[in-house]
Parts: C-alpha cells; sequence; structure tokens
C-alpha cells in the first residue's frame, strides 16, 4: 500500500517533501522513515532557522530589513527594528507549530500504513483422527500461537495445493520500528468446508527451567540481589540454584526438614525453620551452618527485618518470636494460643503480622508491646505478606479466596477466587508492583496489588507450595507437591511474537487472531 503523505503549506516553504525524506512502501523503507521523523523532530529548530527568512518575505513581501540606514531618525529605525523583531518572532513560532504539525501528522500516516510481504509457509503433518492441519509460519513461531485448519478428508489435496510455500501478509509499524501482523491472505476457498482455527494462550510466564527434589518442596526464596534462588524440600535437601541456567550451585542432603527458608536482606546469610524446632542461620554461598537457636516449637515460618538485625518466627506451639540475627537471643514474642502458620515484619520492622490456625490476622506494634487490629477470618491462615510502601497486607489460607488488607486498619481491600486452599502468597519486592498466590487450585495467579485485577495465571498442574519474586519482579521461583521447582520469566505483554523480520520483531496483537484471515 501506497503511503499517503501529509503536508502543511507554509508560503514559500516547503514542509513536506524534503530531499532526504525515504519513501515507504516496504516494511524496511518505512522504518527509515520513522527515523528520518524522529530525527526531523529533533532538529525542528535548525529547521527554522533555515527557512524563517523566505517564509518571512513570502508572508510580508514589503518588511524592510537591515541596519539603521542613512538619514534615518533613530525613533523611526527603533519602531521598524520592533516591528522586524515581532514579525520575525511570529514567522519562526509559525514555522514551528507547522513543522511539529506536519511531523505529528507524517508519523500518523505512516503508523496508519499497512504493507504487504509474503511469509514463508508450510503445512505440518495431517491429523486424520481431528482433520487438522497445523500452518507454521515465519521463522520461528512461537509455542503460544496455533493456527489450524480444520480440513475434511476429501478436500485434503486441493487444499495442500493451494498452499505454494508463501502467503500474503499485512504489516504494520509501531513507534519503535517493529513490525506486527495485521492479517493474513486466504489461500483456500469457502466452498471446500475449510475453517481456520486460531489461537493464543492467554497471557503469561515464561518457563525459563525446572528442577527438582525427592519429596514435594516446602519452600522457595529468591536471593536479593537475583542471582540465586533456594528451595527446601520434605526430603531433608537444601539446594541454591543459579537463576539464569538452573544449575544447582549447591545442595544439602539429609539435613533438617526445613519448613520455610529465607534470605536475609544482605544476600550473605539465609535461615530455615525446621520441623524438628530449631531456627538456623546458613552461610549463603555453600548452606553451611553458621549457628542454631532452640525455637519452642516446629518453625512454619522465617522472615528477616528489613534492616537484617531480627529474625521472626512462627511455630507450632503457638508463638511468634524475634531472635538477635547475630547473636540468637529471643527480643520479643507473643503468644496465639494456636499454630502460627505465619509471621512477618510490617511497619519498616516496627510491627508484626501473624496469622496461623486461630483463624486471626493480628498486627503487633513490637516497640510498643500493643496489638494494632485484629482481623476474624472463617479459615486458618496458612501464609501473609507485606507491601509496606502500599500498605497492604496479603494473607492466604484454608479457604478459597486470597485476601488483601489494608495494613492501617485491617479491612479488606479486595479479594480473588484462587480455585482452592492458599497455601502461600508473595509480593514482589521492587516495589509491590504484583501480588501473587498459589496453593490447592493448581495455579499461580498474579494481580495489580491496588486494584486486584487478574494480570495472568500460571498453570503448574499441582499443588503449589511456596512461591517468590525476584528483586525487579521480573522471574518467578515456585515450589509445588510434585517435587518439582520451576523459574519463569514473568511478562504482562498483551502481543505475541510472531516471527523474526531482519531487522526487528513481528508480533501479533492479542484480540487480532479472530480476524487474521481476511478474505
Amino acid at each position: 500500500m501506497t503511503l499517503l503523505l501529509w503536508t502543511v503549506a507554509v508560503p514559500g516553504v516547503s514542509t513536506g517533501t524534503d530531499p532526504s525524506t525515504p519513501s515507504s512502501h516496504t516494511i524496511e523503507s518505512a522504518r527509515e522513515r520513522l527515523q528520518f521523523l524522529t530525527d526531523e523532530e529533533s532538529r525542528i529548530g535548525e529547521w527554522v532557522e533555515r527557512n524563517w527568512e523566505k517564509a518571512l518575505s513570502a508572508s510580508q513581501p514589503g518588511i524592510v530589513t537591515g541596519p539603521r540606514r542613512k538619514g534615518e531618525k533613530a525613533e523611526a529605525f527603533r519602531e521598524r527594528d520592533m516591528r522586524l523583531r515581532m514579525a520575525v518572532s511570529a514567522v519562526k513560532e509559525r514555522l514551528r507549530t507547522e513543522r511539529k504539525v506536519w511531523i505529528l501528522n507524517e508519523r500518523g500516516a505512516l503508523l496508519a500504513s499497512e504493507f504487504q510481504a509474503l511469509l514463508p509457509a508450510r503445512l505440518g503433518a495431517y491429523d486424520a483422527g481431528r482433520e487438522e492441519y497445523p500452518l507454521l509460519l515465519g521463522f520461528g513461531w512461537p509455542s503460544d500461537l496455533f493456527i489450524r485448519f480444520r480440513v475434511p478428508e476429501e478436500a485434503r489435496k486441493l487444499f495442500e495445493l493451494r498452499l505454494t510455500g508463501r502467503v500474503n501478509a499485512r504489516f504494520r509499524i509501531n513507534g519503535q520500528g517493529e513490525a506486527y501482523l495485521v492479517s493474513l491472505g486466504k489461500f483456500w476457498k469457502d466452498s471446500d468446508g475449510v475453517r481456520p482455527i486460531v489461537y493464543l494462550s492467554p497471557p503469561g510466564p515464561r518457563l525459563l527451567w525446572e528442577g527438582s527434589h525427592e519429596s514435594w518442596v516446602s519452600s522457595v526464596a529468591f536471593r536479593p540481589d537475583g542471582s540465586q534462588a533456594l528451595s527446601a524440600g520434605a526430603d531433608g535437601t537444601l539446594c541454591i540454584w543459579d537463576v539464569a541456567t538452573g544449575a544447582r550451585i549447591a545442595c544439602q542432603d539429609n539435613v533438617e526438614m526445613a519448613l520455610s527458608v529465607a534470605y536475609s536482606p544482605d544476600g550473605s546469610t539465609f535461615a530455615t525453620g525446621g520441623a524438628d524446632s530449631y531456627l538456623r542461620i546458613r552461610d549463603a554461598a555453600d548452606g553451611r551452618e553458621i549457628s542454631t537457636v532452640p525455637a519452642g516449637g516446629r518453625v512454619l515460618s522465617v522472615g528477616f527485618s528489613p534492616d537484617g538485625r531480627y529474625v521472626v518466627t512462627g511455630d507450632g506451639s503457638g508463638a511468634a518470636r524475634v531472635f538477635s540475627a547475630s547473636s540468637g537471643k529471643e527480643a520479643w514474642s507473643a503468644d496465639f494460643g494456636e499454630p502460627v502458620w505465619s509471621a512477618v515484619f510490617a511497619g519498616g520492622g516496627t510491627s508484626l503480622a501473624a496469622g496461623g490456625d486461630g483463624n486471626t490476622v493480628v498486627l503487633w506494634n513490637i516497640l510498643y508491646q500493643r496489638r494494632i487490629w485484629k482481623k476474624e477470618l472463617e479459615w486458618p491462615i496458612y501464609s501473609l505478606a507485606v507491601a509496606g510502601n502500599r500498605g497492604l497486607v496479603a494473607v492466604g489460607g484454608a479457604g478459597r479466596r486470597m485476601l488483601v488488607l489494608r495494613e492501617k486498619d485491617g479491612s479488606v481491600a479486595w479479594s480473588a477466587d484462587m480455585g482452592g486452599e492458599v497455601r502461600t502468597v508473595a509480593f514482589d519486592p521492587s516495589g509491590g508492583k504484583y501480588v501473587a498466590g498459589g496453593g490447592g487450585g493448581y495455579a499461580v495467579k498474579v494481580f495489580a496489588p491496588e486494584s486486584g485485577k487478574l494480570l495472568w495465571t500460571a498453570e503448574i498442574g499441582n499443588p503449589i507450595r511456596s512461591l517468590a519474586f525476584g528483586p525487579e519482579g521480573g522471574k518467578l521461583f515456585v515450589g509445588s507437591s510434585d517435587f518439582s521447582v520451576r523459574m519463569f520469566e514473568v511478562t504482562e505483554e498483551q502481543r505475541v511474537v510472531a516471527a523474526y523480520w531482519s531487522p526487528g520483531r513481528i508480533w501479533l496483537e492479542r484480540g487480532t487472531e479472530r480476524s487474521l484471515f481476511r478474505p
């Protein structure tokens, strides 16, 4: 399709016919055109200085310029100079505005234009049972975009003949010069009874790698610098993983059955809470035990204070306890009367949120030794997470819903159906732009913290025991009951990369799959 060029007329000045403007009949030339317009936008001042005199002469042909003339009175010269300055300023401002409008219109016309191209295409193996052909397009069609054709057995031969190895395609480009697919031309006749099926899998994370334990995974954590991840299994094994590759950096077998793990803020150590009622501090490099502290009961939850000075535990004896990370000395405790499945620091380390079999979430002020609020629920609480910068507390438990409470008073901000008990909840540590939960619903669901809008879902296929976000929220580590740990790359992209084009990418906007094929 030929690009329609819009111009804004300036008397005596051609704004739309720059000799360096490339034509835009292909994706490559359209990218060049886009780059030209981007460059011109940064050079508007230079363009105005080159053209203002010509524009001034065209708009005011009788205007007198130059220095004071012989015999010209000073007062007349000053008046003429003032009129000239005002005229020049007005012309420059007009040219600047018109040039901006021209560039804006040119860019709009360019981004609205469509470009034809041929894409390599072939058919995959025919599925006789479903009477379907998969269509393989481009140079690396992704796994989350599926194009199939329902083709009756009697139409197979003719359908195969009509696909000649390439299909007509229409593209547009976006403001970054990336090409996206608008439509594909039909290469069959409706009378053949052929029906295209186009499906995009829902937005979600990409699986980077998968590892395993010899039993269900009880807890996972991310090192604060994002380089390593930690998992504990019911097999009594602690494993440290390289986040980028999935390789095991260190693995300790036949240690305590750690029910909870957490890294210190500086990443030099991590804490484990054991089924043997001990809190242990270990070296982050190799898992070597540094100190062991009796914790009063099965340690169901561990977490560091924001400054790294203290470790909080929730235990099976019904207490939440705060220990010195360096000495192991108990600094504070509160008796809840029922097992405390989760205890986390809040309020920048001055407060503590805790919950468990007592069906309540309690926020304590540690400094003043008083309860701030208490939230009664109808089910036991298994997991808590705090996003201090947003003033929110996420709650998961034996109910089918994940709750997000307001930290100031414990009121419910929103809740979401999770399809089963919620064993684990987590905010991303980069500022709380994500909150996630998982458990008996066999899927990780990720929401926007403020609104509760569901952003994406990762189907795991087994009960989820623990999850943790990487430091920038870009990765998610999941441990499940099928003995596996999985590392995901998080994305909110509403587009699917469809093929590779040199230079740049081709992608497909979500929603366009319903009208991908045109007659």
